[in-house]
């Protein structure tokens, strides 16, 4: 794969965020460690001037050299996964009146960034949780 030009790398930012604003699911058809190299290269949740942006991508390129390959690799099936998509939204499947054995998909989406709000919140019910139990941990 030829080497990415800056402008092109602001750009595949820029299109990534987009999607992660608005479509969320489309991340959701890569694997989690296929999307943490997309986060981890193009920084699509970060809202950041275009030249902090290739600063960025110059760091996380020496210290990991075989991350642009990855997230490129990644990429690719990003923009499968959004072809696909639409083709899905375009041509919606109509369901039968009567369903049985429905098939349902999970798709996770990972955040790039722990969010220790929920983290913290999570912790506080579980204690209160074995506060009422009267469960001793000591």
């Amino acid at each position: 794969m030829p080497r990415l030009a800056n402008a092109d790398y602001i750009h595949i930012h820029y299109r990534l965020q987009a999607y992660w604003n608005e479509s969320q699911i489309v991340y959701g058809y890569l694997s989690p460690t296929e999307q943490w190299d997309l986060h981890k290269f193009f920084w699509p949740t970060h809202d950041e001037p275009d030249q902090d942006l290739l600063e960025h991508r110059k760091e996380v390129s020496s210290s990991d050299p075989s991350l642009p390959q990855r997230a490129g690799q990644a990429l690719r099936h990003f923009k499968q996964a959004a072809y696909e998509d639409a083709g899905r939204k375009a041509n919606p499947v109509g369901h039968p009146k009567k369903r049985t054995n429905v098939a349902i998909r999970v798709y996770p989406v990972v955040l790039p960034e722990p969010d220790y709000r929920k983290a913290a919140r999570a912790l506080l019910s579980l204690a209160k949780a074995e506060q009422i139990r009267g469960v001793d941990n000591s």
